[in-house]
């Protein structure tokens, strides 16, 4: 089966910045770390500060190969030591995310958590703190962890707490960033994909079509690290109902993500998503036909309405299912930073 992955459109996906959040009543914003400001900088040494909501700040410091952060004003007083740090894998580019996450509860000007991706040598790993106590709540490996951790602590955590907070003077105030911050909100239609939720009667070109807004509500909030995720859970979920709706859906999470993957790596080699690479979705969506019995025919039927649905071109028999030149995603921004002068460092932040 060959299912060809071309870049798509925005105008053919329709993708656009989604809104989507863990738990109901809980919001997040999302600060652009490289358009922080360097405050200090030497020798294979930098620290950058970036503002959040409210008067939550948080100071990112790198250091011969060592990573270590913490917020500000609830971490005042504390003292970075070296062991505090993580140590940053030699294959790494970047220390850490792109975006750094801040979770709110609804209404609230000050965040209660904050969680931020670390590239380690025990691999990436999302950092999580409590924001009223400025305690490190975890490092855990998938974006569903780190935001039941983070909404767990907002959860208990009294709203006394960060008024507290905010009251407290600014310290060693720097000039402000250009942080951006995307607001997003969630409900319980957008839940983990641990059952697929296709409809009765409903075509392949409308699952397809449902994967790719499924890809857009989990690409901005959780980065390329999440939509894996969630393809992983699709295809397994897959089993346990087997049928050419849900193929088509778990398929669209692949080919979409595949293509978003592929487009950052033109610039990003080094952060490939392996699970996204080659031939891996193909021989997913392959597997999930095998399990479905489809003959030739079939296949060849169900590529062709996947193909229209996403607005891509279906792979010929002598055309590999390979990645074309790209167009340009114009509403979809990978969880990647932008180019900018770069700080004297090993990471440098430059494209």
């Amino acid at each position: 089966m060959k299912l060809v992955r071309c870049l798509l459109l925005s105008a053919a996906t329709g993708l656009s910045l989604p809104q989507g959040a863990f738990a109901a009543g809980m919001v997040s914003t999302y600060t652009d770390t490289p358009s922080c400001p360097v405050v200090s900088e030497g020798e294979d040494a930098f620290i950058r500060e970036c503002r959040g909501p409210g008067s939550v700040r948080v100071v990112l410091q790198y250091v011969d190969g060592l990573f270590g952060l913490f917020y500000l004003p609830v971490h005042a007083d504390l003292q970075l030591e070296r062991e505090d740090m993580m140590e940053v894998a030699a294959s790494a580019r970047h220390p850490y995310g792109a975006k750094h996450e801040w979770r709110l509860r609804a209404g609230d000007r000050q965040p209660c958590a904050a969680i931020i991706r670390a590239y380690t040598v025990k691999g990436e790993r999302l950092v999580v703190t409590d924001l009223s106590s400025g305690a490190l709540l975890g490092r855990v490996k998938t974006n569903n962890q780190a935001r039941a951790l983070a909404d767990k602590a907002c959860a208990s955590a009294s709203s006394a707490a960060y008024a507290a907070n905010e009251a407290q003077p600014q310290q060693d105030a720097v000039p402000a960033s250009t942080d951006r911050a995307i607001v997003s909100s969630e409900t319980a239609k957008n839940p983990p994909t641990d059952v697929i939720p296709v409809k009765a009667g409903e075509t392949v070109a409308e699952a397809a079509r449902r994967g790719r807004d499924r890809f857009q509500a989990i690409y901005v909030p959780s980065g390329i690290s999440g939509a894996v995720e969630e393809i992983l859970r699709c295809h397994a979920a897959l089993k346990g109902q087997p049928s050419q709706a849900a193929l088509a859906y778990c398929a669209a999470l692949d080919i979409v993500a595949a293509n978003v993957d592929s487009l950052m790596m033109r610039q990003f080699p080094d952060l490939a998503q392996p699970l996204l690479s080659g031939t891996r979705p193909d021989e997913r969506i392959a597997a999930g036909v095998a399990l479905l019995g489809l003959d030739k025919a079939e296949s060849e039927a169900f590529d062709r309405e996947i193909a229209a649905a996403l607005g891509v071109k279906p792979a010929t028999a002598t055309e590999p299912s390979a990645v074309k030149p790209a167009a340009v995603l114009s509403n979809v921004e990978p969880d990647t930073p932008a180019a900018e002068p770069a700080p004297k460092s090993v990471f440098s932040f430059s494209q």
